[in-house]
C-alpha cells in the first residue's frame, strides 16, 4: 500500500504531460520521429506492464536526439514502474533519478525536489539493507551559492547593480541636494554591491557550466578510481564509491574514466557508470 501511494505522484504526473504536454511538441524531429506519439505509446506500455518496451522507446528516443522535459519525465516513470516489478533491472532507480533532474535541467521546477528525495530515500534504503551506510556528500560551497539562481539571473541583478550605481554616481557628482546626496551615496553603495555579486557570482555560473556537465551515477555503487583506474585505498571516514542516484559533474573524460566532483569531493568514475544528462532541449513547445 505504502508503494503504491509512493507511486501515485509519477502516475499523476505522466497523466498531466500526457494531457497538456504532448500536444504542443512539435510533430517531428530528428529522424523523422513522432515524440507525442511515442510518448503515448510508452505510457500505454507502462500500463499493461510492458515496462522494457516503454523504457526502449523512451531510449530510443533519446538516441536519436530528442531531448524534452517530458519525454525525460515520461522515462523517470517508466524506470520507477520497472523497478517496482518482477521485471525490475539493477541501475533502474538511479537511472530513474538521472531522468528526473535531467527534466528538472530542462524545465527549472522546484515540484520536483520531492519526488527526487523519494527516490533517494528508496535507494539508501535497498542500500542499508544490503549492509551499506548511507552516504551523504554535501556540494561545494561556491557551486551550492552560484546554483541559488541562474546564469541569466545572477547577470540580470548585475545590470541593475550598474543602472543603481550609475545613477548614484550621476546624483552625486551632479545634483547639489542634501536628498540628492543621502539617495545617491545610498544608490552607489547598493549597486557596487548587486554588480559585484551578480557578475561575480553570474561568471562563476559561466565557468561552471562550460567546464563540467551533469551526470547521476546509475549503479548500485561507482567505486572512485586514480587517474590510471586503480581504486582508491579505503580510508575510514571516507566514502569508497558514489552511491547510486548521486548528481556529480564531469569536469574531464579520459580513455573510458571520468573525472567528477561529487561535493567537495573530486575523483576517477568509470564512465559506464554514469548517466550524461542532456540541459538543452531539442524540440520546443509551441
Amino acid at each position: 500500500m505504502k508503494r503504491t501511494l509512493r507511486a501515485r505522484w509519477l502516475w499523476a504526473g505522466i497523466a498531466l504531460a500526457l494531457v497538456l504536454g504532448l500536444p504542443c511538441l512539435s510533430a517531428r524531429a530528428a529522424d523523422d520521429v513522432a515524440p507525442a506519439a511515442v510518448l503515448k505509446q510508452a505510457a500505454a506500455a507502462v500500463e499493461r506492464g510492458a515496462f522494457d518496451e516503454a523504457v526502449d522507446a523512451l531510449e530510443l528516443l533519446g538516441d536519436r536526439g530528442v531531448v524534452h522535459p517530458d519525454v525525460s519525465y515520461a522515462r523517470a516513470h517508466a524506470y520507477v514502474a520497472r523497478a517496482r516489478s518482477r521485471a525490475r533491472r539493477s541501475g533502474d532507480l538511479g537511472r530513474a533519478v538521472a531522468a528526473l533532474e535531467e527534466s528538472r535541467w530542462l524545465r527549472p521546477d522546484d515540484e520536483l525536489e520531492r519526488p527526487l528525495e523519494v527516490l533517494r530515500a528508496e535507494i539508501a534504503k535497498e542500500r542499508a539493507r544490503e549492509g551499506n551506510t548511507e552516504i551523504v556528500q554535501r556540494p561545494a560551497l561556491g557551486r551550492a551559492v552560484t546554483e541559488l539562481f541562474s546564469e541569466n539571473t545572477w547577470l540580470t541583478l548585475a545590470l541593475i547593480g550598474e543602472a543603481a550605481l550609475t545613477f548614484g554616481l550621476f546624483a552625486l557628482l551632479n545634483i547639489k541636494r542634501r536628498g540628492y546626496e543621502i539617495a545617491g551615496a545610498v544608490s552607489t553603495g547598493v549597486g557596487l554591491l548587486l554588480t559585484l555579486l551578480g557578475g561575480g557570482f553570474g561568471y562563476a555560473a559561466r565557468q561552471y557550466r562550460l567546464v563540467s556537465e551533469p551526470a547521476v551515477v546509475v549503479v548500485a555503487q561507482a567505486r572512485l578510481l586514480d587517474s590510471e583506474g586503480r581504486a582508491l585505498p579505503t580510508v575510514k571516514g571516507s566514502p569508497s564509491g558514489v552511491p547510486e542516484g548521486a548528481l556529480v559533474y564531469v569536469r574531464q573524460r579520459r580513455e573510458g574514466r571520468a573525472r567528477v566532483e561529487w561535493g567537495s569531493l573530486e575523483a576517477w568514475l568509470d564512465v559506464g557508470q554514469l548517466r550524461r544528462l542532456q540541459t538543452t532541449p531539442t524540440i520546443i513547445t509551441n
